[in-house]
C-alpha cells in the first residue's frame, strides 16, 4: 500500500473518530452544556435596564450559554453589556458573538470625528462660527449667520448666500457627501434656517424658510438625492441665546444642519425639540426695538436710516432697532361689543396657576431641556407674542412631511373645544397639540357666540382663524390663543388636560372694551 493511500485511511478513520465522538448523546452535556438558571437571565436583564440599557437582551444558544440581542446604539453598549454578561454568568456560560442590531459601528464613530475635524477647520478657514454636536452617527452642526471673517453669509433682505457663502457651503456639501457614501442611503439632511426675534415673526419665519432652502439646493448639486433632503424656516422659536443683546441676536441668526439616520430619526428630531422658553423676551422688552405703531410694524423691513442700526442687526431685516414705544402707553386699536363678564385686567388676573415642566429627557443628546419651559416671564399672555415656525418640508416638492395620530396629545389631536362665559359661547376647532415638544403645528378655527341661544342657525359673532404658542407645563398643557387685533380680542389662556376627561379646569380671555380692558374665565371642554 502507497504511502499516500496510507494518509488517506488513517485520515478517513479520524473523521470517523470525531464523528463518531461528537455526535456521543452525552458529549455536549459533559464538556459543552452550559448551566445558566432563568433567575440569572433575569438578573442580567435587571442591570441591563438599570445600567441604561433598555433595549438590550439576551438568549441562549444551542449549548446554552447566553448571548446578546435585543438593540445597542453602539459598541460602546454592546462591550458594556459584555461585561455585565461577565460578571453576572462567568467565563464560558457567554458567547462573545456581536448582535446584530448596532446603530452605529466603531467605524462610523471614528469617521464622524474625522468629519468633525473637517468642519471645523473649513470654518476657521473662512472664519466662521460652527459647533457640532453628535449623537452616535446623528449629527447636528450650527453656522452663525455673521462669519466669513465679519461679513454676512446673506445680503440684507436676500434669501440666496453670499458668494463667499456660497463657497463654503460648496465645500461643505462636498465634504460631506463624500463622507456619507458607504453609509446608508435612508439618511436624512435637514437644513433649519433661524432668526432673532426683532421684526415681524411671520416675516422671519418666511425669510428663514427660503435661506434654508437656497442652502438645500446647494446640497443637491454636491449630490445628495432631493428625497433625502428637507429643509424648515424656524425664524425666532428655537433661540440658543438670549436677545437681550446684540451678541445674543447675532447668536441667534443662524443655519443649522442636521444628518439624520432615517425618516424615524427625522421625525424624533422634530418633536422631541422643545422651545427655550426661558430666552423668549416678553414683549415690553421687544417694544424697545420695534413698537407696534411704528412705521416697521407696516413696512417692517424697509431699510433703516438711524444712525443707531449696527452692524451685527444689519444682516437681518427682522433686526431693525427703532425709537422705544411703551407697550402700556399705546390704547387699544379695536375694542369687542361682546360683554365676557370679565374683571378689570391685572397681570395677576391674567396669570394661571402654572406648574414647572419637569423637563423629560430628549431623544438627542444634543437637545438641552434645561429651563426649556419655564415660562415665569410670559406667564401674563399679554406679554407673550405669536411665535410662527415653519413645517419640516421635502426639498424637492416644497410638501410637509405627514404626520401620525399618535404624534398628538390624546384629546388634543384635532378635537373641538367649545365653552360659554357670562353666556357667550367660544368655540375652537382643530385643537392639535404635538405629544413630545408641545408644539401646535397646526391654527384652530375659532368663533365666538354673543349671546348663545343654542340655536345650530346662529351665525357667530367672530370668526377667525387666530395664532397659537402652545407650551408643555408640569400640569398640562398652556395653549395660548392670539386673535387678529381687529377683534378686540387680546389673548386667551386655557390649561389643557393631557390626563383624565377632557376638560378644562382653568382659562381665561383677555379682551378690550371701551372702559378699558377686562379679564374673564373660560373654562372649555371637548367634544367626543
Amino acid at each position: 500500500m502507497s504511502i499516500l493511500n496510507r494518509l488517506l485511511l488513517l485520515s478517513i478513520a479520524a473523521t470517523l473518530t470525531g464523528c463518531a465522538v461528537t455526535s456521543h448523546p452525552q458529549y455536549e452535556k459533559t464538556y459543552f452544556k452550559a448551566n445558566v438558571s432563568d433567575a440569572q437571565v433575569q438578573e442580567v436583564i435587571k442591570q441591563f435596564k438599570s445600567s441604561g440599557l433598555g433595549s438590550a437582551d439576551v438568549a441562549k444558544d444551542t449549548i446554552g450559554r447566553l448571548m446578546l440581542t435585543g438593540e445597542y446604539k453602539n459598541e460602546n453598549e454592546v462591550e458594556q453589556a459584555l461585561a455585565i454578561l461577565e460578571k453576572a454568568v462567568g467565563v464560558g456560560n457567554y458567547a462573545t458573538v456581536r448582535p446584530q442590531k448596532i446603530k452605529v459601528l466603531r467605524w462610523e464613530i471614528e469617521a464622524g470625528k474625522e468629519f468633525e475635524k473637517y468642519i471645523k477647520a473649513l470654518g476657521a478657514k473662512y472664519k466662521m462660527a460652527v459647533s457640532v454636536e453628535s449623537d452616535g452617527s446623528d449629527k447636528q452642526i450650527n453656522v452663525t449667520n455673521i462669519g466669513l471673517d465679519g461679513a454676512e453669509q446673506f445680503a440684507f433682505g436676500a434669501d440666496e448666500p453670499t458668494a463667499k457663502a456660497q463657497e463654503f457651503y460648496k465645500q461643505l456639501a462636498a465634504e460631506w457627501k463624500a463622507s456619507t457614501k458607504y453609509l446608508s442611503g435612508s439618511k436624512k439632511i435637514l437644513i433649519v434656517g433661524h432668526t432673532d426675534d426683532v421684526g415681524d415673526t411671520r416675516y422671519n419665519m418666511n425669510l428663514s424658510e427660503r435661506r434654508a432652502r437656497a442652502i438645500g439646493k446647494i446640497f443637491a448639486n454636491a449630490g445628495f438625492p432631493s428625497t433625502n433632503l428637507y429643509y424648515q424656516g424656524a425664524g425666532e422659536v428655537l433661540p440658543i441665546a438670549s436677545n437681550e443683546t446684540s451678541d445674543g441676536r447675532a447668536k441667534n441668526r443662524r443655519v443649522e444642519i442636521a444628518e439624520l439616520s432615517d425618516a424615524e430619526a427625522l421625525r424624533l428630531y422634530e418633536t422631541s425639540r422643545r422651545a427655550p422658553v426661558a430666552l423668549y423676551r416678553y414683549e415690553g422688552k421687544r417694544t424697545a426695538q420695534t413698537s407696534s405703531n411704528s412705521v416697521v410694524k407696516s413696512t417692517p423691513h424697509a431699510k433703516s436710516t438711524s444712525k443707531i442700526e449696527s452692524k451685527e442687526n444689519s444682516s437681518n431685516p427682522s433686526s431693525i432697532p427703532v425709537a422705544p414705544v411703551a407697550i402700556e402707553n399705546v390704547p387699544p386699536r379695536a375694542y369687542t361689543s361682546i360683554d365676557f363678564g370679565g374683571v378689570p385686567y391685572t397681570p395677576q388676573r391674567a396669570t394661571l396657576n402654572i406648574a414647572k415642566d419637569d423637563n423629560k429627557k430628549s431623544a438627542f443628546s444634543f437637545f438641552s431641556h434645561a429651563h426649556a419651559h419655564d415660562i415665569n416671564s410670559l406667564s401674563d399672555c399679554t406679554k407673550d407674542r405669536p411665535r410662527s415656525i415653519g413645517a419640516i418640508k421635502m426639498l424637492d416638492t416644497g410638501v410637509p412631511q405627514n404626520r401620525r395620530p399618535t404624534d398628538y396629545v390624546q384629546g388634543i389631536d384635532g378635537r373641538t373645544w367649545y365653552g360659554t362665559t357670562n353666556n357667550n359661547a367660544i368655540v375652537l376647532d382643530y385643537v392639535y397639540v404635538l405629544r413630545e415638544n408641545g408644539e401646535s403645528p397646526v391654527p384652530p378655527k375659532m368663533k365666538a357666540y354673543e349671546k348663545y341661544n343654542n340655536n345650530p342657525n346662529q351665525k357667530p359673532t367672530i370668526e377667525t382663524v387666530p395664532s397659537v404658542n402652545s407650551y408643555l407645563v408640569g400640569n398640562g398643557v398652556l395653549y395660548r390663543v392670539f386673535p387678529p387685533e381687529s377683534t378686540g380680542l387680546k389673548c386667551m389662556d386655557i390649561l389643557l388636560p393631557v390626563k383624565g376627561q377632557g376638560r378644562s379646569d382653568q382659562g381665561l380671555i383677555v379682551y378690550n372694551r371701551k372702559s378699558g380692558t377686562y379679564v374673564a374665565d373660560y373654562k372649555p371642554q371637548a367634544s367626543y
